[in-house]
């Protein structure tokens, strides 16, 4: 069976000076790598997006039912209409 290589793929990765010197910093107070310090800082992020499109898909559901319920609220307070006879 060939060898097959699991490892993650590396990833060549231009930094701005300051920025790099941050994560340098943050990673050696974490006792991290700089790569799995990238790495959780990356995942963290994309799971804050998730989570904010869940939040985002919530609040409309909730301004439809609101506004639902609104309507269904004015409706029943207004006067109804005679019909003519």
């Amino acid at each position: 069976m060939p060898y097959v290589d699991t490892r993650p793929s590396a990833y060549p990765l231009r930094l701005e000076p300051a920025l790099r010197a941050k994560i340098d910093a943050i990673a050696k107070a974490n006792g991290r790598s700089v790569n799995t310090e990238i790495a959780i800082r990356l995942e963290a992020s994309l799971k804050a997006d998730e989570q904010g499109e869940a939040v985002d898909d919530l609040e409309s559901t909730i301004r439809r039912i609101a506004y639902e319920v609104a309507m269904q609220v004015v409706s029943e307070a207004l006067p109804k209409k005679k019909k003519p006879q």
